[in-house]
């Protein structure tokens, strides 16, 4: 068996602790305020709004009874 799939990897020796926690952005730096999250929010709502504008309940009733894309015995 390979050993990349028994256990845990040999540690690359050459890659120091200290210079991987340097990389990765504080704790802190990764959370975000109230307000960035709802600006995150409402942007995607209004991405999904932008993307479905045009599909309302005509739409889906029309695409739902279409012969040529239902299945009827």
């Amino acid at each position: 068996m390979c050993d990349s799939f028994s256990g845990r990897p040999a540690p690359d020796l050459s890659v120091k602790r200290k210079d991987l926690r340097a990389q990765l952005p504080s704790e802190r730096e990764n959370r975000m305020s109230g307000a960035e999250l709802r600006a995150k929010v409402r942007e995607s709502a209004n991405a999904l709004q932008a993307a479905y504008r045009d599909f309302g309940v005509t739409r889906f009733l029309a695409s739902v009874n279409d012969p040529s894309a239902t299945w009827v015995r």
